[in-house]
């Protein structure tokens, strides 16, 4: 897959910039749970990168 590709698209509720790296970390969120953190953490173990790169109006983006 190359650097630059989509994994997914949702439409709704867009993140603020000054949020987009802290999804990542962990116990963030509603739930409190590892969902964002565990993937990637999984994904760097061949080199993967995941980042959140939604632009407002247009939902959330990774």
């Amino acid at each position: 897959m190359p650097a630059s590709s989509s994994l997914g698209k949702m439409t709704g509720r867009v993140i603020p910039y000054d949020q987009k790296e802290k999804i990542f970390e962990s116990e963030v969120g509603k739930h409190t749970g590892f969902g964002l953190f565990h993937v990637r953490e999984i994904l760097e173990i061949p080199g993967i990168s995941i980042s959140e790169t939604g632009m407002p109006g247009e939902g959330t983006r990774f």
